[in-house]
C-alpha cells in the first residue's frame, strides 16, 4: 500500500481458473464497462486493477502490460481455465514472478480458485469432486495452505488477497479457504458476504464481476482506513476478517496432516528450461542478464527439424532474444521431461511481425494441437522427469 500511496510502480497478478480468466464475462454487456474483446479485461481482478490505477495514479495514467515499458501499475491476469489450487502449485513460482525482471515477485497477488476447488478433484485422480466428498475440505485446505506457505516464505513482501467468488455459502471449499487464510493471517473475501448469491454457474455474467470488484474496492478502502487508524482495528487485525500489515512468517510445520499435505507440493526446481534470453546471454559469454525468471539453471537448446531458427535479437532489442525463423513450414523441437503431474509453462512476449503457426505436444498420452503465435521469447517447462515428451513449433 505504501508504494501505491507514494505513486511508485506496483506489479499485480491475478491467479485462478476460467472465471478469473473472464469466461462468460462479455465486455460491454449487462451494463458493464467496455474493455475490448479480451474477456480477461472483463474479469473482476482486472476491473479492480483499473480502479487502483485510477485511484492512486489518476484516470489518465496508463496500466502497463507484459510488453509495455515501465508504467505505474503493471498488471497481468494469469488465470488458467480448469485449474484448482493444487493444479497451480507446480507452476506457482512462474505465476507470481514479474517476468520483466526475473528477480522480483509481484507486489499484489489476488487468488481465486473457488470455482474449480468446489467442482474438481484437487489431485486429478478423478474428473470431478462432490460436495459430499468427506475429504474435499481437507484436500482444499492442504493445497491452499501449501500455496500460502510458499508465498509467505518466498514472497514475504507481497500482499495477498484470497477471494472466494463461487458464492456458495459454507461449501467445503469455501470453509477450507477461510481456514487457511485465518491460519496464516491472509485477508479472505467470500463473495457470499459481498453480493447477493444466485444461480450464476461456473462462468458468471458481467454484473457479477462488477459486484465482486465493488466488494474488493470496499474491502480495500476499509483496509486503508484501519491501517491509517490502527486504534480502530481492534481484535480483527491479523485475522482473515481483519488486516495484517506486518510480515507473516509461516510456522515450521504445516497444519494439514502429513498424509494429505505430502500430495500438494510447489515445484521449486524446473526440470527442463528453454529460455531464449538466457541462451543468448550464454552464447555471448555472459550470465543470465535479462532472463525472465531466476531459475538458477542454464537454458537447454531446441532442435531444428526443418528450416533455419537462428537465436537472435528481435529488431535489435537486447531484452527480446528469440529463436526466429522467416521460412514457411519450419519446424523446431523442444524435448521435455515430465513427471506424474506435468505442467508446461510458456512465457510469451510479442515480437515484431509475429506470424502464426501451430504448437503440438507429441507423445502417446498427450495428444494436443493448438494454434499458437510463434512468439516464444521465453518458455519454461515443469516438473520432475520420468517420461520424455516434446513440444514442437511448426
Amino acid at each position: 500500500m505504501g508504494k501505491l500511496e507514494a505513486a511508485a510502480p506496483v506489479a499485480m497478478v491475478a491467479l485462478g481458473g476460467s472465471m478469473i480468466a473472464g469466461e462468460g464475462c462479455h465486455p460491454g454487456h449487462d451494463g458493464g464497462v467496455d474493455n475490448g474483446v479480451d474477456p480477461r479485461g472483463c474479469a473482476y481482478p482486472s476491473r479492480f486493477s483499473r480502479w487502483l490505477n485510477d485511484t492512486y495514479y489518476g484516470p489518465n495514467a496508463a496500466t502497463a502490460t507484459a510488453d509495455s515499458a515501465s508504467s505505474n501499475l503493471f498488471y497481468e491476469n494469469r488465470a488458467l481455465g480448469g485449474t484448482t489450487t493444487a493444479g497451480a502449485l507446480p507452476m506457482l513460482p512462474l505465476l507470481v514472478r514479474d517476468h520483466r525482471d526475473g528477480h522480483r515477485g509481484m507486489d499484489l497477488i489476488v487468488i481465486d480458485f473457488s470455482v474449480n476447488d468446489f467442482n474438481e478433484e484437487q489431485d486429478w485422480t478423478t474428473t470431478s469432486a462432490t460436495t459430499q466428498d468427506a475429504d474435499q475440505e481437507e484436500k482444499v485446505f492442504a493445497a491452499t495452505e501449501a500455496m500460502l506457505r510458499y508465498l509467505l516464505r518466498k514472497h514475504s513482501s507481497s500482499a495477498i488477497m484470497l477471494v472466494d467468488g463461487m458464492c456458495v455459502s459454507h461449501s467445503p471449499a469455501m470453509q477450507a479457504h477461510a481456514r487457511a487464510a485465518d491460519a496464516y493471517g491472509v485477508p479472505f473475501l467470500p463473495s457470499s458476504g459481498l453480493m447477493p448469491c444466485g444461480s450464476y454457474g461456473r462462468h458468471p455474467p458481467n454484473f457479477v464481476h462488477e459486484f465482486l470488484k465493488a466488494g474488493l474496492v470496499m474491502w480495500w478502502q476499509t483496509f486503508t482506513w484501519l491501517v491509517s487508524c490502527p486504534e480502530q482495528s481492534g481484535s480483527g487485525v491479523g485475522s482473515s476478517s481483519g488486516v495484517s500489515t506486518g510480515v507473516v512468517v509461516p510456522p515450521l510445520d504445516a497444519a494439514a496432516p502429513e498424509a494429505v499435505a505430502s500430495r500438494f507440493k510447489v515445484c521449486e526446481k524446473l526440470r527442463t528450461v528453454y529460455d531464449a534470453q538466457a541462451a543468448y546471454a550464454q552464447a555471448q559469454g555472459g550470465l543470465r542478464a535479462g532472463a525472465g525468471v531466476d531459475t538458477g539453471a542454464r537454458s537447454s537448446l531446441p532442435v531444428s527439424v526443418k528450416g533455419s531458427w537462428p537465436l537472435a535479437l528481435d529488431n535489435g532489442r537486447a531484452d527480446k532474444a528469440a529463436w526466429i525463423t522467416t521460412e514457411s513450414f519450419s519446424v523446431l523441437d523442444f524435448p521435455l521431461a515430465f513427471g506424474q503431474s506435468p505442467r508446461v509453462a510458456m512465457v510469451r512476449r510479442n515480437m515484431r511481425g509475429c506470424g502464426r503457426g501451430r504448437g503440438r505436444v507429441l507423445g502417446q498420452r498427450m495428444p494436443l494441437t493448438a494454434p499458437l503465435p510463434l512468439c516464444f521469447a521465453r518458455a519454461r517447462f515443469i516438473p520432475v522427469a520420468t517420461t520424455t515428451r516434446s513440444v514442437r513449433a511448426v
